[in-house]
C-alpha cells in the first residue's frame, strides 16, 4: 500500500546505513515516528495494524515529492497519528442510504485485533438496517459529527430483534468457580473464602431458591443471587456486602476486572421503532455496555417514524437503548436521551438501564422529550444492581425494579417517578420530583415495597398537582399474603429540609405524611405468617414546615409502635 518495497536485510548484514523499523509498546501521541537515531534513519510504530498508514504518510510528506538526493538531518522528526480507523477505510458509504453495518462491523473486527480507535467520518450518516448480528466493541469509539440510524421496522422480536447493535464486551471472558462441597455465604460476610489471580466481580447463585417473586404480575421471580467484587484474597469490597445468606450456592461465576478503560464519544442514534405487535416480547436493539470501565460521553440518540397507534399502528416494547449489564464502573455523561412511546396493551419500555452492574453513574444526563409526558415511558429502569448514580439529570423516571444496593440522587429533576426496592443507603439530595401521585417515593408494592436499610433526604422538593390537599414522603405497601422471597423491611427515614410546591405555585398547607398507609390489612403486620414486617428504628425529620404525620390510617400506627419518631421545625 505504501507503494515502495524496501529489500529486507539479514541482521548479521551490515552495509552502509539501515532503515530501523520498530513496533514498541508506546510511541507516544499518534503511535506513529520517524526520526534520526546515530545517523541512521528510525521508525518506530505502537501499532503494527495501521503501520502502513504512517509509512505512506510518511513518504508522502518527505520523500514522494522530492527530487534528488533526500537528506534527514540529526533531529529530524516525522510524527503521524494512526492510533484509529474509520468506517469508510472499510468500504462504509455514510450518506444514509446503503446499509453500512458490514463495514461497521469489519472495522471494529479490526480495531479489537489491533488495539485502535474507531473514528467516524464528520457529517456522515450510517444506515444499519434489518439484521441479527453485532457489532462488537473493545477500544474507544469517536462519533463526534456523526449520525447513525437504526432501522428496526422490518424487524420481528426472533429475527434480529433480540440481537444488540452494539455490544461493548469485556477483553477477559468470564468463568465458573468450583463451588466447594458445604459453601456457605452469610449476608454482609467480609471474606468469601476463594482466591482469584485478579478483581474479579462474582455472581453467586442458590438455584432451589427465587428471589423478587412480584405479587402484581404474579411471577415466579428470579433464581436467587447476588453480585460481589471480590479482590485476590477474597475479601468482598465493602461497597458490596452479600445481601442475602446463602445456605447452599449451586454456581458461581466470575468475571475478571481488568478491562481497560474506554471512552465512547458523541455522535447520534436515531432508531425507526419496530412495527410488530406491542405484546410480543422486549426487543434488544440498541448499544449494550457489557464491559467494566466504560463511559458513555456526549451521546444523543432519539425516535423517528413512530407506527401510528390511532391507526392501528404498533410497536412491540425494547429494553434500554443505552444498557448497561454485568459489568463495573460504567458512566453515562453528558447524554442526551429520549422516552419511548408505550403503546396501549403493551409493556413499559426503557430508554437507559442497569442490569447486574456495580458502580454505574448517570452525569448531567439530559431527556430532550416531555418529562412528565406519560406516554414517553419512564427514562431508566435497574435490576439487581449495586451503587447507582443520577447526578444533574434531567429525566423522567428512576425506577428500580428487582432491587438495588446504595443509591444516590443529587441536583437532579424527575418528571413522574422515583422508585425504589432494595437494601443499603438511599441518599437524595437537591432532588425535585413533579409527581403525578402525591408522593416523593414509591417503595414498590409489587416487590414487597423494601428498603432494607437507611433513607436520607436532604433539601429536596415535591411538586404536586394543583389542588392536592395531602402528600407522601414515602408511599409503601405490599400484599400481606403473598411470598416475595425477603422479609419486608421499611427504612430508618432522615429528612433535613423537605418542600412541597403546587405547579401553579401556590402553597401546600395540607397534611402531609412520613408513610402512605401501608396496608389495607388491619391486623398487626408485624407478625403475619408469610411476610412480617420490620417497621423502622427511626425517623427524623428537620426543616418540614408543615403539619406532619407518621402514617395515614390508625390501624396502621400500631406498626410503628416502638419507632422514635423526632420533627424539628426550621424556618
Amino acid at each position: 500500500k505504501a507503494g515502495i518495497w524496501l529489500e529486507i536485510k539479514k541482521p548479521e548484514v551490515e552495509e552502509g546505513k539501515k532503515i530501523s523499523f520498530n513496533l514498541v509498546d508506546d510511541e507516544g501521541e499518534g503511535g506513529f515516528r520517524v526520526f534520526v537515531k546515530d545517523g541512521e534513519l528510525t521508525v518506530n510504530s505502537e501499532f503494527d495494524g495501521t503501520f502502513d498508514r504512517g509509512v505512506t504518510a510518511f513518504l508522502s510528506d518527505a520523500i514522494s515529492t522530492a527530487e534528488g538526493v533526500v537528506d534527514f538531518p540529526a533531529g529530524y522528526t516525522f510524527t503521524h497519528d494512526i492510533s484509529f480507523v474509520r468506517y469508510s477505510e472499510f468500504g462504509a458509504k455514510g450518506t444514509g442510504e446503503v446499509d453500512d453495518f458490514d463495514a461497521i462491523i469489519e472495522t471494529h473486527e479490526f480495531a479489537n485485533k489491533y488495539g485502535l480507535c474507531v473514528k467516524a467520518d464528520k457529517g456522515a450518516t450510517y444506515y444499519i438496517g434489518a439484521s441479527n448480528r453485532t457489532a462488537y466493541i473493545e477500544t474507544d469509539v469517536d462519533w463526534t459529527g456523526a449520525t447513525i440510524i437504526i432501522d428496526d421496522r422490518t424487524l420481528s422480536r426472533t429475527a434480529g430483534g433480540n440481537t444488540w447493535v452494539f455490544k461493548a464486551v469485556h477483553t477477559t471472558p468470564s468463568y465458573s468457580v468450583k463451588v466447594p462441597e458445604g459453601m456457605t455465604l452469610s449476608k454482609g460476610a467480609e471474606n468469601i473464602g476463594l482466591t482469584f489471580d485478579t478483581d474479579v466481580m462474582l455472581s453467586v447463585y442458590d438455584a432451589n431458591k427465587r428471589l423478587y417473586m412480584n405479587s402484581g404480575f404474579k411471577t415466579k421471580g428470579n433464581v436467587k443471587k447476588d453480585i460481589l467484587i471480590v479482590r485476590p484474597n477474597g475479601d468482598v469490597d465493602p461497597l458490596t456486602p452479600p445481601m442475602f445468606d446463602f445456605d447452599t450456592i449451586t454456581s458461581i461465576t466470575a468475571q475478571p476486572l481488568n478491562d481497560k478503560p474506554i471512552t465512547i464519544t458523541g455522535g447520534t442514534v436515531i432508531q425507526y421503532p419496530n412495527h410488530q405487535p406491542c405484546n410480543s416480547g422486549f426487543f434488544d436493539r440498541g448499544i449494550n455496555i457489557e464491559r467494566s470501565n466504560t463511559t458513555v460521553y456526549g451521546l444523543t440518540f432519539y425516535f423517528e417514524q413512530w407506527p401510528d397507534q390511532s391507526q392501528g399502528g404498533q410497536s412491540a416494547p425494547y429494553n434500554p437503548l443505552l444498557m448497561t449489564e454485568y459489568a463495573y464502573n460504567v458512566r453515562f455523561d453528558s447524554c442526551n436521551v429520549s422516552g419511548r412511546r408505550y403503546y396501549t396493551g403493551g409493556s413499559g419500555t426503557y430508554g437507559l438501564g442497569a442490569r447486574d452492574s456495580i458502580c454505574v453513574t448517570w452525569y448531567n444526563c439530559t431527556q430532550i422529550n416531555d418529562i412528565h409526558d406519560r406516554t414517553l415511558w419512564g427514562i431508566m429502569g435497574s435490576n439487581g444492581s449495586k451503587n447507582l448514580t443520577y447526578e444533574k439529570c434531567y429525566l423522567s423516571r428512576f425506577d428500580v425494579h428487582a432491587g438495588a444496593y446504595n443509591v444516590t440522587l443529587k441536583d437532579s429533576t424527575i418528571g413522574e417517578i422515583l422508585n425504589f426496592v432494595g437494601w443499603g443507603t438511599a441518599y437524595l439530595e437537591n432532588v425535585k420530583v413533579c409527581a403525578n401521585q402525591p408522593w416523593f417515593i414509591r417503595l414498590r408494592e409489587d416487590f414487597g415495597g423494601i428498603w432494607g436499610g437507611d433513607l436520607i433526604i436532604k433539601n429536596c422538593e415535591l411538586e404536586l398537582k394543583d389542588n392536592v390537599t395531602s402528600a407522601y414522603i414515602l408511599r409503601a405497601d405490599w400484599t400481606a399474603d403473598w411470598e416475595y422471597g425477603y422479609d419486608v423491611v421499611l427504612p430508618n427515614v432522615t429528612v433535613d429540609g423537605f418542600k412541597v410546591t403546587h405547579q401553579n405555585g401556590s402553597n401546600f398547607n395540607g397534611q402531609l405524611y412520613v408513610f402512605k398507609k401501608i396496608s389495607e390489612v388491619t391486623r398487626d403486620l408485624r407478625y403475619d405468617e408469610v411476610n412480617p414486617l420490620t417497621a423502622p428504628a427511626f425517623v427524623s425529620l428537620k426543616g418540614v414546615n408543615y403539619n406532619v404525620s407518621m402514617v395515614e390510617g390508625k390501624h396502621c400506627e400500631v406498626i410503628f409502635s416502638d419507632t422514635v419518631f423526632t420533627h424539628t421545625k426550621e424556618d
